[in-house]
């Protein structure tokens, strides 16, 4: 896909209409300005003809942004119109369909009220055809969506300025979420949410109608916490980067302590052994601690009796067994009814269904109230853990506490003989600092443990939630076509399932390629570089560097260094993009140094795809560079951005030698 040309009208500082050509000869095309004439109001234009509102909400990913307020102060001010219009238009040719224009105005009145937007688009000048009962401008973002997705052009309009802050740490994340929009994850995603919804549809055909109200509840209920799924297992991975730098900070805490200790002698080794010993005995006692307040002395504060005859949990759960026992002899009868030769009459039939019933619903009635929502499992889940609170009675409990008070006492006593020693030696500091992060280390750890435990009850809830919508669901007929339906629903969902995760798998390998290209087509440090590995479970990158242990990543990394990370995890998701369409680039080196620069412009750029936009600074391409490129016959078209007054520039088509 190439992007031919763009127009902008009465946005930011371009009062009226401006054209910017881009293509040429060459593949990038190169919009050169100074700081704040308009580079960035050209990367927001793609941004906003393209999707609009979404767009820009991305792009900025402000709280409480309002697109509203944002596009009318992007109204050039020198305009006198009462009737205000900010337009943009893109015309871009497309391999298979031809040449397309998208194009959004925004008109609202000077003096406030809302805000209205006109989208057009079409297709080798035709206007999109409409389907039956649908407006042209919802028909219009629907063809945009389904073209060019929000979530994959995004990966395409970069912004060079945000790659200092790029959180190595998160690069795995950045690498998942940029394969999945390139690769129609998002396309598999909603086909299972769709084959989720027919198979919802399918089981409560499949269920009595009495009992659908309470199916539709159970997938109601399985969908809530599914969600609730997903928001622990988030949690837990953010706490556990949290306890990662804790204990890497402790670690280093504690090798300073050590080593200075060692350097002027003293007893400080054998203190902080000593105050080691005693956190981990500590450690070990708190579990216990945290099993015994969390099961066993809420019940003995409250009261439990000895027996849990008292409780008639054991005549409970007979009654339970009878009952199942019951309503399978039932389900057998029902299915051997139809089958017996001679034909049992109809009114034979339904005084046995009917005595059965009366029968089954006696036995129900003998299970107590407070029992009736537990199952079989359950009440002997409460028989034995019942047995190990009467241990915790007999004396267990009480050894745990004071237990745990003695570790607790042995611990305040270490770690005040350590900070003493620390203070003689002039290392009080660090050891307080040692303390604080010891603790912080504990209290993320007890946080992970509630969230796995949380996550434990949600997915078994899930289990067992999906275990009774199967049971509720009528399986008497084998054969019919509802049984033959969702069979088929559960085949296909678990092949795009594992479809999507053979193709992250796949991916590894040619990850590893389009990385280390782009990182040796950007850094000095190339000859250096032994090897990348990409994993293939979450795409987190490694660089083996000669000079250097371990994953060159896990280094302070200076700014040009995430920059040129950054930059090469875009080049590799561009490689292996089944969706080529042109990068915009803005402030492409932004803070590299000159050689730095010379090896971005001059190597990497030009190979990063088949159509490269740099919107740039005089800096940008100076020293020669911007000849480089020219020499090299990469240059399209060049579109100079000037200042015509305070609040208003114009784009010019030129050569761009005088700029630089």
């Amino acid at each position: 896909m190439i992007y031919k040309e763009l127009r902008i009208t009465n946005f930011k500082r371009f009062a009226g209409e401006h054209v910017f050509p881009l293509t040429g000869e060459g593949n990038v095309t190169i919009i050169a300005a100074k700081n704040g004439v308009g580079k960035t109001t050209v990367l927001d234009a793609f941004n906003v003809v393209l999707h609009g509102t979404q767009g820009i909400k991305v792009r900025y990913s402000k709280t409480g942004f309002r697109f509203e307020n944002w596009i009318r102060k992007a109204f050039n001010t020198t305009v006198d119109d009462e009737d205000c219009q900010v337009g943009f238009q893109l015309t871009l040719v497309d391999p298979t369909l031809g040449e397309i224009l998208i194009r959004r105005d925004y008109w609202f009145e000077r003096n406030g009220g809302p805000v209205d937007m006109e989208l057009t688009v079409r297709v080798n000048g035709k206007p999109l055809p409409l389907e039956e009962g649908e407006t042209k401008q919802a028909m219009a973002q629907k063809w945009i969506e389904a073209f060019i997705p929000l979530a994959v052009s995004q990966r395409f309009l970069f912004d060079g300025e945000q790659l200092p802050e790029l959180d190595i740490g998160e690069l795995n994340d950045e690498f998942r979420e940029g394969l999945d929009d390139i690769l129609g994850q998002q396309a598999i995603q909603q086909l299972n949410n769709h084959l989720n919804s027919v198979m919802k549809n399918t089981s409560k055909q499949m269920t009595p109608e009495d009992e659908q109200m309470k199916i539709e509840d159970l997938f109601n209920q399985t969908e809530i916490a599914r969600v609730e799924e997903r928001r622990l297992e988030d949690d837990m991975a953010d706490k556990q980067k949290l306890l990662d730098g804790y204990l890497e900070r402790s670690n280093s805490l504690q090798e300073l302590i050590v080593s200075k200790g060692n350097a002027e002698g003293g007893d400080l080794g054998d203190v902080r052994t000593k105050q080691a010993i005693a956190a981990s005995h500590l450690a070990g006692r708190r579990m216990e601690l945290i099993r015994v307040i969390s099961e066993s002395l809420p019940f003995m504060i409250a009261g439990m009796p000895n027996e849990l005859d008292d409780w008639g949990i054991r005549d409970a759960r007979n009654a339970i067994e009878n009952n199942l026992v019951a309503a399978s002899s039932k389900e057998i009868i029902e299915r051997i009814l139809p089958l017996v030769k001679p034909k049992i009459p109809d009114l034979v039939g339904a005084g046995i269904r009917k005595a059965l019933d009366e029968e089954l619903m006696k036995q129900s009635s003998d299970v107590p109230a407070m029992y009736q929502f537990l199952n079989k499992d359950d009440l002997n889940t409460i028989i034995t853990i019942h047995s190990l609170m009467e241990e915790d009675c007999a004396g267990r409990a009480e050894k745990a506490v004071s237990d745990c008070l003695a570790a607790l006492k042995d611990y305040k006593k270490t770690t005040a003989d350590m900070i003493a020693e620390s203070e003689k030696l002039g290392l009080v500091g660090i050891a307080n600092e040692y303390r604080e992060v010891s603790t912080k280390v504990g209290e993320t750890r007890e946080e992970i443990r509630v969230l796995k435990s949380s996550l434990h009850k949600t997915t078994e809830f899930i289990t067992n939630t999906e275990q009774t919508i199967f049971d509720m669901q009528s399986l008497s007929q084998k054969d019919s076509k509802l049984n033959k339906r969702l069979e088929l629903i559960l085949t296909v969902r678990k092949l795009i399932l594992e479809y999507a995760s053979k193709k992250r798998e796949s991916l590894s390998k040619p990850l590893e390629k389009g990385f280390e290209d782009g990182f040796k087509l950007l850094s000095r440090k190339a000859g250096a570089v032994e090897s990348v590995t990409i994993s293939p479970s979450d795409y987190s990158p490694l660089i083996e560097m000669k000079g250097y242990d371990g994953n060159w990543l896990d280094r302070d990394l200076s700014a040009t260094e995430k920059q040129h990370v950054g930059l090469a995890m875009l080049y590799a998701i561009c490689k292996i993009s089944r969706t080529s369409l042109p990068v915009v680039v803005d402030t492409p080196v932004s803070r590299m140094d000159k050689e730095h620069k010379g090896w971005s412009v001059t190597k990497f750029y030009p190979k990063l795809s088949h159509q490269v936009i740099v919107l740039t600074t005089s800096d940008d391409l100076s020293d020669g560079l911007f000849d480089e490129l020219k020499e090299a016959n990469c240059i399209g078209s060049q579109i100079l951005l000037e200042e015509t007054g305070p609040a208003t520039a114009r784009a010019v088509t030129t050569t761009l030698e005088g700029f630089f």
